[in-house]
């Protein structure tokens, strides 16, 4: 299953966005106040070499959201419910 079809199944009982962006490589999730980086694609993540999922802190929670506002508002929206 493709992260596209996965989040749009998701995102009919629960509130979910997703958007894309050629400005960015990395994957970057935001959910209330906590944040991950994930460096591979979410839907091949390890198939042929190891990636990773990092959790920000808390602190730095906000200043990353505050620098991905812009290119997430330039975003294509993927998936919105």
């Amino acid at each position: 299953m493709s992260v596209k079809t996965g989040s749009g199944k998701y995102s009919n009982s629960h509130t979910l966005e997703l958007r894309s962006s050629s400005d960015v490589h990395d994957r970057h999730i935001f959910v209330d106040q906590r944040g991950w980086i994930v460096r591979q694609s979410i839907k091949d993540a390890a198939k042929r070499k190891p990636t990773y999922l990092i959790e920000l802190s808390i602190g730095l929670v906000p200043t990353m959201r505050e620098i991905y506002d812009d290119l997430w508002n330039k975003a294509t929206v993927v998936v919105k419910g």
